[in-house]
């Protein structure tokens, strides 16, 4: 596969998701005996934090999987378990053990050993030819735990001692990240980071904005 599918099948996987999946949610929703009135109440900000997170870490992620390597991605995802640990440590006042912080150290040199040649050499061989630019995709795809680390402590700090049902929850974090997703579009077209074009970008809306108007129908119809 191209360099660009990266990018474009991961947007594509989320947004299936969310088009098939949400209708049928918000229809059985009202009467889900397991979702109380409590729940309902909820904030609805609440949701969209988690899922504007969610999107980042996402978005972020597709857009460094242009230029990088299968086998750096692997590692990297990994750097997830350390930027979590830093993020509870920071704003829930958690504490660790010494091995536990070992571990998360050697996560992190693991990453950087492997990403820091390509960095300072700025340039990842037929990688970067392909259309990835190889230091600015290891970077982007490396932040992309930020936002992610922040999420799950989000979710820890605001939902620990909530009852909140899955179903509920995922759904309109889901729907929140749908939308947020279409906000992010435009800068798949900026320069260095392109992951398509401007024909595929627009083809990609309208087979999306097609299935769910097709989902919608079939959920009111069934």
């Amino acid at each position: 596969p191209s360099c660009q599918s990266s990018s474009s099948s991961s947007s594509s996987c989320s947004s299936l998701l969310d088009c098939c999946c949400c209708p049928y949610a918000l229809s059985l929703e009202p009467n889900y005996d397991e979702i109380t009135e409590a729940m309902r109440a909820l904030p609805q900000r609440q949701f969209m934090y988690m899922a504007a997170l969610d999107c980042a870490g996402t978005f972020l992620a597709a857009m460094g999987a242009v230029g990088t390597p299968g086998q750096f991605q692997t590692l990297l995802n990994q750097s997830l378990i350390p930027m979590t640990m830093a993020a509870s440590f920071l704003l829930l006042g958690s504490g660790f053990t010494p091995f536990q912080y070992a571990g998360a150290a050697t996560i992190l040199m693991g990453a950087f050993a492997t990403i820091m040649p390509s960095l300072l050499e700025g340039t990842y061989g037929s990688e970067t030819e392909a259309g990835g630019v190889g230091p600015l995709s290891l970077l982007l795809y490396f932040s992309s735990n930020v936002p992610m680390a922040l999420s799950a402590v989000y979710k820890e700090r605001n939902f620990a001692g909530s009852d909140v049902h899955v179903l509920y929850l995922t759904q309109w974090v889901s729907i929140y990240q749908f939308l947020f997703g279409f906000a992010l579009a435009p800068l798949q077209l900026i320069p260095g980071v392109v992951s398509q074009s401007v024909s595929q970008s627009a083809s990609q809306l309208l087979d999306y904005s097609t299935f769910l108007a097709a989902a919608t129908v079939v959920v009111i119809v069934v």
